[in-house]
């Protein structure tokens, strides 16, 4: 009984270690041979390895890089949560990013499908172009640049 309470907190160790983006193998082995405590708190000292997550998350298809700040963003986004840009829609073809209401790709000229924005021109700020609320609309002034959007 105490051999399989080791062996499986030693498999829980490795998989902890693999979601960080270290070896599943050897934070396993660790814990086997020295103990699963030992193990568990390698896990928690090491630090992540952003790289191989991030290639692990871009791999898998639920996120894609923002082709302006580089950061990591979910597929179906169409604005980065981080510089407030258009992401818009990336041609199956070429994978060239295109603005937001595109339905033909400028690079190879490919059919992108149908637009389906549902925003207008007023919802954004005439200065830096971020996408406003109504809240903020309300308010009369950008959320991000504090520029007035009377017009």
């Amino acid at each position: 009984m105490i051999y399989l309470t080791w062996f499986i907190l030693s498999i829980l160790c490795g998989m902890l270690a693999s979601g960080k983006g270290k070896s599943f193998f050897g934070y396993f082995l660790l814990s086997t041979f020295l103990s699963p405590l030992i193990g568990f708190i390698a896990v928690l000292i090491a630090k992540e390895d952003l790289a191989k997550v991030e290639k692990k998350e871009l791999d898998r298809g639920g996120k894609k890089r923002c082709p302006f700040c580089a950061e990591l963003v979910k597929s179906e986004a169409i604005v980065c949560k981080h510089c407030s840009k258009d992401i818009g829609k990336e041609c199956p073809q070429c994978k060239h990013h295109n603005v937001v209401n595109a339905s033909v790709c400028v690079h190879c000229k490919k059919s992108l499908g149908e637009a389906k924005s549902k925003e207008s021109p007023k919802d954004r700020c005439p200065k830096c172009f971020a996408l406003q609320t109504k809240k903020d609309s309300e308010k009369g002034h950008c959320w991000k640049c504090d520029e007035s959007l009377e017009k």
